[in-house]
């Protein structure tokens, strides 16, 4: 379904279109032309075996009305005469063969073609009836051909051979005629369908990809002049739909980091940048529990600095050697890499029952954590630990976190080093206790 709604999808089905649509238009004026073509091809054949049945018909009139009757002149005449009513014949002949074969390429409309066949079947019917007859009057013996019995037969059905011609002439022109009109009424409709579907894609174009672009753009600009957290309205399931989302939550993440930072940067003690730090991330994350975690390199101990929720109850004191909890933190901190503990109650029960994670389970049912370290010129300081309650964070959302704990790295660690953190004295337990 998504992809029915892509642009991909709706452009390549309207281009489809518009080329069926373009192809059939030329593919009717080729048929309009080809007919054009054809009837005169047909018209000239027609009108040649017309031509030679005429000949035919006045030497066998001729003949008949001036064959020589005493026998000197008839045995001189007769080689001539034979000649002549070959040669026509043969002429007729050829005229059939070309007709025939304007009639096998020619193109018509269904409803056009039963009457042309019958006018055709007709014609040719007439046309063998006339060279068998003249062939059977003619005789076997051509140095003694029976010219008086070929006129004869030829004068009797040369006139029903051109009647037939004639009727197939003018079926053939009215059907010429008749398919130029549907031809062009179907033209006509063709480039009218086609002018409505560009008008159609032209205005489907402008508002489905170039007003919707210009809308990008201008809040594109407006991300450039510093109007931070600006959003594009849009309920489109397609790809510009898609760069309008991710426009959006560009728009919501730069517009976060930017509070965070300018916000982080007034902070005056880690307590307050910890506040400011959950109130910006929460709505955004969903996370329900964030602490700074300051590393001893002496003691191989990370203590809670600060958290978010002045959860006292939660153990401060984490000994780095004493579980896989502990030595797997320290890894991830001193290698610069975000630590990740999906399903907290199972993880500790699983790696060394690390009481630090007993009791933020317990407290505040945490049940995926992550460690940011922060690392200045690649020495470990310590780490920002955050907590959610239900999911896991994406990794846009880890990235996103850990590239603003990388921006304020620097005060978060001044924050440590200046002794402003509001550290958990009284709570502290240590981790193998």
């Amino acid at each position: 379904m998504r992809f029915i709604r892509s642009l991909q999808f709706q452009f390549a089905l309207g281009m489809s279109i518009l080329l069926l649509l373009l192809i059939c238009l030329i593919g009717l004026f080729y048929w309009q032309q080809k007919s054009v073509q054809q009837y005169s091809l047909i018209e000239q054949n027609i009108t040649n075996s017309q031509e030679a049945l005429a000949a035919i018909n006045n030497r066998a009139s001729n003949y008949k009305d001036n064959a020589p009757r005493d026998f000197e002149s008839y045995s001189r005449d007769l080689s001539v005469s034979y000649k002549g009513f070959t040669r026509d014949m043969q002429l007729l002949s050829k005229g059939h063969k070309k007709l025939d074969s304007s009639f096998e390429s020619l193109i018509l409309l269904p409803q056009l073609v039963s009457q042309m066949e019958k006018l055709s079947v007709t014609y040719q019917s007439l046309q063998k009836q006339l060279f068998n007859h003249y062939q059977e009057n003619i005789g076997p013996n051509p140095k003694q051909p029976r010219l008086e019995w070929a006129a004869e037969g030829l004068m009797k059905d040369a006139p029903e051979l051109e009647s037939a011609l004639n009727n197939l002439m003018n079926s053939i022109k009215g059907a010429n005629a008749e398919q130029l009109i549907i031809l062009d009424s179907a033209i006509v409709g063709l480039s009218v369908a086609l002018i409505v579907a560009l008008l159609f894609a032209s205005i489907w174009f402008y508002a489905r990809v170039i007003r919707r672009t210009q809308y990008i753009a201008k809040a594109c600009d407006g991300i450039s002049q510093g109007e931070f957290g600006i959003q594009i309205a849009q309920n489109w399931q397609d790809e510009l739909g898609l760069l309008a989302d991710s426009f959006n939550l560009m728009s919501s993440r730069t517009h976060m980091v930017s509070k965070l930072t300018n916000e982080l940067q007034k902070s005056a003690n880690m307590q307050e940048a910890l506040q400011i730090f959950m109130s910006a991330s929460k709505p955004y994350l969903g996370i329900n529990w964030t602490a700074m975690i300051a590393l001893d390199h002496h003691s191989q101990r990370a203590r809670i600095s600060a958290d978010s929720s002045y959860i006292h109850n939660v153990n401060s004191d984490i000994d780095l050697n004493a579980n896989d909890f502990g030595r797997s933190m320290l890894k991830h901190i001193k290698n610069n890499k975000v630590m990740s503990i999906h399903d907290v109650n199972r993880y500790r029960l699983k790696n060394g029952n690390s009481r630090f994670l007993r009791d933020l389970h317990r407290t505040t049912l945490a049940k995926h954590v992550y460690v940011f370290p922060l690392c200045i010129n690649s020495i470990p300081h310590g780490a920002v630990m955050i907590a959610h309650p239900a999911h896991e964070i994406s990794m846009d959302q880890i990235k996103l976190l850990e590239h603003i704990i990388q921006l304020m790295a620097s005060h978060l660690v001044s924050l440590l080093s200046s002794g402003q953190g509001a550290f958990i004295a009284d709570s502290l337990l240590s981790e193998s206790a």
